[in-house]
C-alpha cells in the first residue's frame, strides 16, 4: 500500500508558535484551514507516493544524504502566488538552494522518486498561510489583512523532516539533524 509523504524543514520553535498563531488567525477570520494541517515548514521536496513497507528504505536514503554545515534562513514579510496562495517569504539562499536540489537528485538516484513540478516550478522556499481552500474572489481581502502584520525572523537550518499524510493532516515521522 502506498502513502503520501514529503521532506521539510520544520520551523523551531518560538518561529513555529508564531507562524501557527497567524494560520489560526485566518482559520478564524477567513474559515482557511488547509495551512492547519501540517506544521508550519519549508518544503524540501513536494509531497510523493511511497509504499509503506518501505518506509526504513527512505529513511535510510536521507539518512546517508550528506549533512552540511547548518545555515541561517531569513523569513521576511509576505508574498503570494496570486490568486491563490499566500506564505511567508524566505529571503533568497544559495545554501538552501543547493541543498534542496541535492537532496531531490539524491532521492532519484538512490530510490527513483521524482518531483515533476519543481522542474515546471522551481524552487521557491516559502512558508504557507493560505492555499487550496482560499477562493480567488477573497484574495485580496486576506492579502490584506495578512499585510497589516510584519514578519521578521532568522534561524540556523539544522534539522529535516520526513512527514505523512495520516487521516487528514500531516504528521512528523522522523527527524534528522543536519549537521554536529
Amino acid at each position: 500500500m502506498k502513502e503520501k509523504y514529503f521532506i521539510a524543514i520544520i520551523l523551531p520553535q518560538p518561529y513555529l508558535d508564531e507562524i501557527e498563531k497567524i494560520k489560526f488567525y485566518l482559520f478564524e477570520k477567513f474559515g482557511l484551514k488547509g495551512p492547519l494541517r501540517s506544521p508550519a515548514h519549508i518544503t524540501l521536496h513536494r509531497p510523493f507516493e511511497w509504499k509503506v513497507d518501505k518506509e526504513m528504505e527512505l529513511f535510510k536514503a536521507i539518512e546517508s544524504f550528506e549533512k552540511p554545515k547548518g545555515f541561517h534562513l531569513e523569513v521576511s514579510g509576505f508574498n503570494s502566488f496570486e490568486p491563490r496562495v499566500i506564505y511567508a517569504d524566505i529571503k533568497p539562499n544559495k545554501e538552501l538552494s543547493n541543498y534542496q536540489k541535492e537532496l531531490v537528485w539524491h532521492l532519484q538516484k538512490h530510490l527513483k522518486i521524482t518531483n515533476e513540478q519543481d522542474n515546471t516550478y522551481g524552487f521557491k522556499p516559502h512558508i504557507t498561510l493560505a492555499f487550496r481552500d482560499l477562493k480567488k474572489n477573497k484574495f485580496n481581502e486576506v492579502w490584506e489583512a495578512i499585510n497589516k502584520n510584519e514578519i521578521n525572523f532568522s534561524f540556523i537550518f539544522n534539522e529535516v523532516s520526513v512527514l505523512k499524510f495520516v487521516g487528514n493532516s500531516w504528521v512528523e515521522l522522523k527527524k534528522y539533524i543536519t549537521h554536529d
